[in-house]
């Protein structure tokens, strides 16, 4: 087992005097928030100081959790308040071995933010009162992927009647994939997502049962039934690429890049597979960063590495196992309603590739069978 260094802690002046034992404890009585600061002093016969420059003269803790891959030095830790301690920093280099910014969770507040703001700039402010009902006629005139998401809220919060919507059900639930694309938009919900305790929106007879029940895919084209597989595929790589990213410490920023890759991935390989490829970009960033200390250069390299990855398994030939959805980013709502109930494919839409042959095979089965429920009846 490889040894790192211990670097000891220089003790200050004003604490010199004390013996190891008296030290510790000195410690122990400033993080027990009882103790008064004076009262230590005194009790240890301590020159009076500045009680806010008290923690200035503890030396830090030693820290073994963390060792600074650059150093290969054991972290330190510093009293940052009584009772807490700073971040682990490397004594030679002064390099901290994390950070506390989570990213992914600052954006994703943003963007719902900005997303409330868009909706309440382009919304007049009756809309709410005139678009509390929808009707057979209307829904006729939705597009496929409104159909879906409309009947994605109805599959887990339709009254008992199937009348109408009741938006408090909806809130805290996972409707979407943390990273949904854009263009699966949110016009079905009014207002949107966080805003939903005083939404309702009525059905007119028969359309809740409709869409608890579905037939013939909503009325989709293969090619729109297509197109929204492979949008909800994107959210659900993205939703893993910057979850599991971001939970190693790396920040990997969307764009076009993220996308071309993954799109370009998703259209060999399933959900399943990618998140394979993926999980083992972030390990291989992980690697590099112990060895140069480059969180930048680590965290860029996780998307490169999800492209080298399939081509150097596909070069050899090799097979891509699925994998499975970690805690984290388990299966949206949106996601099981249309794999399960509209399309009725299954673990088919995580664990294989979208396909149209796959959606027309799916097609004319469905056909068969309701041919012969009917014939039966």
């Amino acid at each position: 087992m490889e040894e790192y260094t211990i670097i000891e802690p220089e003790i200050s002046e004003y604490l010199a005097e004390l013996s190891k034992e008296d030290l510790a404890e000195v410690i122990a009585l400033y993080h027990n928030k009882e103790n008064k600061i004076k009262d230590i002093i005194d009790q240890f016969n301590l020159r009076n100081i500045n009680l806010g420059d008290f923690r200035l003269h503890l030396p830090p803790r030693i820290c073994h959790d963390y060792v600074c891959p650059q150093c290969l030095v054991v972290s330190w830790e510093c009293h940052a308040s009584r009772g807490n301690y700073s971040i682990p920093y490397c004594p030679e280099c002064n390099t901290f071995m994390y950070s506390l910014y989570d990213g992914e969770i600052v954006l994703s507040k943003r963007r719902r933010e900005q997303e409330y703001i868009n909706y309440m700039n382009r919304v007049d402010v009756n809309y709410y009162e005139s678009k509390m009902f929808i009707s057979n006629e209307e829904f006729v005139g939705f597009s496929y992927e409104k159909k879906v998401v409309l009947g994605c809220m109805a599959s887990v919060s339709i009254s008992e009647d199937l009348s109408h919507i009741k938006g408090k059900l909806l809130n805290n639930m996972k409707l979407f994939p943390e990273e949904t694309n854009d263009t699966i938009t949110f016009e079905c919900i009014n207002p949107p997502i966080g805003y939903l305790n005083e939404y309702q929106c009525g059905l007119e007879d028969p359309l809740g049962k409709d869409l608890i029940f579905p037939q013939k895919q909503l009325g989709g084209t293969l090619q729109e039934q297509f197109l929204l597989w492979k949008k909800i595929n994107l959210a659900e790589a993205k939703e893993l690429l910057f979850w599991r990213s971001n939970h190693m410490g790396f920040f990997v920023k969307d764009g076009a890049l993220v996308e071309e890759v993954l799109s370009s991935l998703l259209s060999e390989y399933s959900v399943g597979q990618v998140y394979k490829i993926i999980w083992s970009a972030v390990s291989q960033a992980t690697d590099y960063y112990s060895q140069t200390n480059n969180r930048f250069k680590s965290a860029n390299s996780i998307i490169h590495s999800c492209r080298r990855s399939a081509d150097y398994f596909k070069s050899r030939g090799w097979e891509i196992k699925n994998y499975y959805r970690p805690p984290a980013c388990q299966q949206s709502q949106l996601s099981q309603y249309y794999f399960d109930t509209v399309l009725k494919i299954g673990d088919k839409g995580f664990n294989t590739p979208a396909s149209l042959s796959l959606l027309i095979h799916n097609s004319i089965n469905n056909k068969l069978t309701d041919d012969a429920s009917a014939g039966f009846h």
